[in-house]
């Protein structure tokens, strides 16, 4: 591989056919896999991700902007549907403007705060996807004069 090539992940049915092809044992870490779920250690992505967006909206808040991780990952889409889901739990109309694509890098939590400012996008408290974007976030915050948490929350 050069360094200029990307590191290409497998699909859940690609690593499933992996482990049908190998004798030897094959752990799987943050993914679920169909055929063989014994094999897998993870988390449950989407009711953490909504754990963490109950939180703030049990303090009240209701502009909860969202740093996704990046959306061709089952991790980052099962995060997305959390935040979503506990929106709608709580008949809280998601707002696009309030969700940012990252793509787990602290320069994406950056990026993702200046977006939401530049658009206007007025939110009370943010939750960022890993703890790499909720590091970007919070210095951007701080570039700001944004005090957290007093002015805005960030989770991860």
């Amino acid at each position: 591989m050069t360094a200029s090539s990307s590191i290409r992940a497998f699909t859940i049915e690609e690593m499933d056919a992996i482990i049908d092809q190998h004798s030897h044992p094959i752990l799987v870490i943050n993914r679920r896999l169909r055929q063989h779920d014994s094999y897998c250690i993870y988390a449950d992505q989407q009711r953490t991700s909504a754990d963490a967006v109950e939180a703030l909206i049990k303090l009240g808040h209701r502009d909860i902007a969202f740093i996704t991780g990046s959306l061709d990952s089952p991790t980052g889409r099962e995060r997305l549907a959390g935040y979503q889901s506990a929106l709608a739990k709580h008949q809280i109309p998601v707002q696009q403007a309030l969700i940012i694509e990252g793509k787990w890098q602290a320069q994406n939590g950056v990026a993702a705060v200046e977006t939401l400012l530049n658009q206007g996008s007025p939110f009370s408290a943010l939750v960022a996807s890993n703890d790499d974007m909720a590091v970007g976030a919070l210095k951007a915050l701080a570039s700001h004069n944004i005090a957290v948490p007093a002015q805005a929350p960030c989770w991860d």
